[in-house]
C-alpha cells in the first residue's frame, strides 16, 4: 500500500499539501470538489458505475475550466475540499472587461480563463512584452484549435468576433466583450405654474430626478409656495449619457513558464505530462513574480532540456517557517521526477545546499523522450480501448496494436500525440501475479516471484489499477 495513504485513519497525503483527510470514492456525488497534489482542485460534474469494482469520475479544473475523468476503484481513498474551502471555478472577472471562457462538456456551465481590457490580452495575455497567456497557447493547442500562430491567431479572430468554438472531444471556447453599461435617458423638463407659465427648464433623467434639480434653482424654490404648486412636463430626449466605467487593466497571468518560453516545444511537452499528472502550474505576472506557487519550466534552447523546478510566491506565506517551505519544494521536485520518469523522459536530479544549510532535490534537468518504450500500453481516452506499442515507423513515430484487432493501427504516432490529452501512457513492467506487486530480477527464482512463489508476469502494465492480464495491482505499484 502507498506510503501517501492511511486507511486506519482516513487520511491522504498530497506532495506540497500534507496530510488531509479521505473518503472513499463510492461516497463522492456530483458537485464534490476534489484536491490532487500540488493543490489543484476540481469539481466532480458526473459520475458514472462502470463494474462492480470502479466508478468513472468525470471533473472540471477550477483553474482552466477543462474536463477531464479518471477510473478509480470505488475503495480508494480520495481527498474531498471541505464545504468551507471549497474554490470557486475560474477567475471571477468584471463583466466590463473581456473574458476568455471555457465550457466542459459535462460541466454545464462557462468558466472564465482569462480576461483584460482588450481581446488580445483576454485571449493571447498580450502585455507589453507581447507575451501569450495559457488560455491561447495552451488550452487551445491541447484542443486541436491551435498549433500554429495562423491557426490560433484565426480562431482568436474568430471568438473576439462573437464565434464559439466546438473542439472534437466536446470542450467550447469563446471571447465574451464587455457589457456596456445601461444607458442613462436625459430629458429636458419644463417646470411651470399651474397657470402655465415657465419657471424654469431642467434637465433630468425622470420625473423625480427633475424635482430634485429644480429644487436647487431660487426661482423654483420661491414659486412653490404659490397657489396650487408646480407642473414639470417633459419636453423630450436630449442625450444618452452613460456611467463612466474603468477597464480592469491586471496584468494577464501565464502558467508553467515565463510567457516567452510557452510555446518552446520541450516547455509545451512539459506542461502536458504536469497538467496530465493533475500538478499544479506556478503563475507568473508579466513582471515575472510568482503569484501562485506550483511547477516552472525554463528552457535550455540550445541542448533541446527545460529545467523543472517548484516556484513559490514572491511573498512567503504568513506563519510559515523557511525550513517547511524548502522541505515542501523538495517533495515537489521529488514528485515531478517520477511523473516524468514514468512518461519516458530522460530525468537528471540537481542538489543544492538551502538557505538553512541543509542539502536538498532543488530541480531537475530534462530532456524529452523521441519514443516510448516498446510493449508501453496505450489507453485512448475518447473510447477507453487499450493497445501496445509493437513497432516504430518513419520520423520517430509509434505503432499500435489495439487490443483484440489483427494488425497494427496504420496510423502511427509521435511521442507529442502520445503524452497530450487524448492519450495515457502506462508503463510495462514485472509483478507478482499472486499479489500485484512490481519485483526485480533478483526477486525472480525459475520464473516464479520469492515474495508468493507464484508466477512472475513480464511487460505487463497496470492500467488505472489493474494489470492487463487481470491481476489487481497494489496502489502503491500502479503505473
Amino acid at each position: 500500500m502507498s506510503k501517501s495513504l492511511d486507511a486506519a485513519t482516513g487520511t491522504i497525503h498530497l506532495q506540497s499539501v500534507g496530510r488531509v483527510p479521505a473518503i472513499a470514492a463510492c461516497e463522492l456525488k456530483v458537485g464534490d470538489q476534489l484536491m490532487y497534489n500540488g493543490g489543484s482542485v476540481y469539481q466532480i460534474t458526473k459520475i458514472e458505475d462502470v463494474s462492480p469494482k470502479f466508478l468513472r469520475i468525470f471533473e472540471v479544473s477550477a483553474e482552466t475550466g477543462e474536463e477531464h475523468n479518471s477510473r478509480v476503484k470505488k475503495d480508494r481513498l480520495v481527498a474531498r475540499v471541505p464545504q468551507e474551502n471549497r474554490r470557486p471555478l475560474g477567475h471571477d472577472a468584471p463583466v466590463t472587461v473581456y473574458r476568455a471562457q471555457v465550457y466542459a462538456p459535462q460541466g454545464g456551465m462557462w468558466t472564465t480563463v482569462s480576461h483584460g481590457a482588450t481581446a488580445e490580452v483576454a485571449a493571447d495575455g498580450r502585455t507589453r512584452r507581447n507575451q501569450f497567456s495559457y488560455f491561447a497557447s495552451v488550452l487551445l493547442d491541447r484542443h486541436g484549435l491551435g498549433g500554429t500562430y495562423e491557426v490560433r491567431a484565426a480562431n482568436t479572430e474568430a471568438m473576439t468576433d462573437g464565434k464559439t468554438l466546438t473542439a472534437e472531444d466536446g470542450h467550447r471556447f469563446r471571447i465574451l466583450p464587455p457589457e456596456q453599461p445601461q444607458a442613462d435617458q436625459v430629458d429636458l423638463w419644463s417646470v411651470q405654474d399651474r397657470e402655465g407659465s415657465e419657471i424654469a427648464e431642467v434637465k433630468a433623467t425622470d420625473y423625480n430626478h427633475a424635482v430634485q434639480v429644480a429644487d436647487r434653482d431660487p426661482k423654483v424654490r420661491a414659486a412653490e409656495s404659490g397657489a396650487g404648486g408646480l407642473v414639470y412636463m417633459r419636453r423630450g430626449v436630449v442625450q444618452k449619457s452613460a456611467t463612466a466605467t474603468v477597464p480592469d487593466h491586471s496584468a494577464s497571468l501565464t502558467y508553467g513558464a515565463l510567457a516567452a518560453t510557452l510555446e518552446v516545444p520541450q516547455v509545451d511537452a512539459a506542461i502536458h505530462v504536469l497538467v496530465a499528472g493533475r500538478q499544479a502550474l506556478g503563475a507568473f505576472a508579466d513582471t515575472g513574480h510568482c503569484v501562485s506557487a506550483g511547477a516552472y519550466l525554463d528552457s535550455r534552447w540550445n541542448t533541446g532540456e527545460v529545467v523543472l523546478s517548484h516556484e513559490p510566491t514572491h511573498v512567503r506565506p504568513a506563519g510559515r517557517v523557511l525550513r517547511e517551505l524548502l522541505d515542501e519544494r523538495e517533495r515537489s521536485v521529488i514528485g515531478y521526477a517520477d511523473l516524468f520518469r514514468m512518461a519516458g523522459w530522460c530525468v537528471e536530479e540537481y542538489r543544492a545546499r538551502g538557505q538553512d544549510g541543509r542539502e536538498r532535490l532543488a530541480r531537475l534537468i530534462m530532456k524529452p523522450p523521441v519514443t516510448l518504450p516498446g510493449g508501453s500500453r496505450v489507453l485512448r481516452t475518447s473510447d477507453d480501448r487499450l493497445g501496445t506499442i509493437t513497432g516504430y515507423g518513419d520520423e520517430h513515430r509509434m505503432v499500435i496494436t489495439w487490443d483484440g484487432a489483427i494488425a497494427p493501427d496504420p496510423f502511427h504516432r509521435t511521442i507529442g500525440e502520445l503524452t497530450g490529452p487524448a492519450f495515457q501512457v502506462f508503463a510495462a513492467v514485472t509483478h507478482c501475479s499472486g499479489c500485484g506487486h512490481v519485483v526485480d530480477d533478483d526477486e525472480i527464482e525459475d520464473s516464479y516471484t520469492t515474495c508468493c512463489n507464484e508466477g512472475a508476469c513480464s511487460g505487463c502494465a497496470a492500467v488505472n489499477g489493474v494489470y492487463q492480464c487481470g491481476t489487481e495491482a497494489p496502489t502503491g505499484d500502479a503505473a
